[in-house]
């Protein structure tokens, strides 16, 4: 887990990884890092860089706005910084406190926020792709589309990217779930789950590299079991009889 800058009663510009294998934290590299940043999305993408989008920054006591088009990104691999210059649509406003999740084609999505004023931001819905390094607000339809958020949760669940709670407004808390299909960029009531195929589970390894009996060996332990079948079944009859008429002895009489 990396987790990058913040603020409490002061403000962090600290990359602390957290290896959940160990329990252990450490720190990462800073140089070349950016200044503190909080209310940003992180978003990791298969190459192992992370992509840090809008946010707020915070630089010698001056709190600024991080423009929409500028990407911070931080290699995991390589514990190093690097940064870039999206294209970006005139419309498309800066913001913080919004939401992000990628998808399985490389597009980053994101929803919400608001802005350094605290003000709602349009278009609510942009999208980042990874490849060309381009935002765009792509055009969405469905009945179910949710206010303009900020504070919120957001995953991604198969094809559908699922908004949780949040805020309306500084002070109107949002108790509900919306989904959108990033398929189609439809906002939609509800989704069927994929059938889950169930997978047996692998048999043992070592069984799997016996060789089969041969027919001489299934002949032997055959007559091998006959045999003691045989045996256990005379003993048990014999017994059987002996102890069927006992015979009593007298004392004093000749045996």
């Amino acid at each position: 887990m990396y987790m990058f800058g913040g603020y409490n009663t002061e403000f962090f510009k600290d990359m602390i990884i957290f290896n959940t294998i160990t329990f252990k934290y450490s720190y990462g590299s800073i140089i070349n890092g950016p200044p503190c940043m909080y209310g940003y999305t992180a978003t990791l993408l298969p190459n192992g860089i992370v992509m840090y989008i809008g946010g707020r920054v915070r630089n010698s006591d001056v709190t600024t706005i991080n423009l929409i088009k500028n990407i911070t990104m931080y290699n995991i691999n390589e514990d190093s910084w690097n940064y870039t210059i999206a294209k970006s649509q005139n419309n498309v406003q800066d913001r913080c406190y919004h939401s992000a999740v990628l998808t399985s084609d490389g597009r980053i999505i994101c929803y919400g926020g608001i802005s350094i004023s605290d003000k709602t931001i349009s278009p609510s819905l942009i999208v980042l792709n990874t490849t060309s390094f381009e935002w765009r607000s792509p055009e969405y339809s469905g009945a179910n589309e949710p206010p303009n958020i900020c504070y919120h949760s957001a995953n991604l669940v198969e094809n559908y990217m699922i908004i949780g709670f949040g805020n309306v407004s500084e002070s109107n808390a949002s108790p509900n779930i919306y989904m959108l299909d990033v398929r189609n960029y439809t906002w939609i009531s509800y989704y069927d789950a994929l059938s889950v195929t169930t997978v047996p589970p692998p048999s043992n390894v070592s069984d799997q590299h016996k060789p089969p009996l041969s027919v001489g060996a299934i002949i032997g332990i055959s007559i091998g079991g006959a045999i003691v079948l045989g045996l256990l079944l005379f003993f048990g009859i014999r017994y059987y009889y002996r102890n069927k008429n006992p015979i009593l002895y007298v004392p004093g009489s000749k045996e």
